[in-house]
């Protein structure tokens, strides 16, 4: 994430600085949709924290729609 949004200060963090940086998840470093809603969330919980000290104003997710979860299909092992 640092690499990525670290040279942004809080305050002008925008929702599409977000948005990009999921596409950038999927797009540019090949990671499925449910790693970037983990990113996501863990920027929520971040922006969340931030709000309740003061260190910005309103969460930026807030206006975001998360990347959609792929449903888990797990396979098993046969006796082949």
């Amino acid at each position: 994430m640092i690499p990525y949004l670290g040279a942004i200060e809080l305050q002008k963090l925008q929702p599409a600085f977000i948005q990009q940086y999921s596409k950038y998840l999927m797009d540019d470093k090949g990671l499925k949709p449910n790693t970037a809603h983990k990113h996501h969330a863990c920027i929520r919980k971040v922006l969340d924290y931030g709000l309740k000290q003061q260190f910005v104003h309103r969460n930026v997710c807030d206006a975001l729609t998360q990347p959609k979860k792929e449903r888990f299909v797990g396979q098993s092992y046969t006796r082949d």
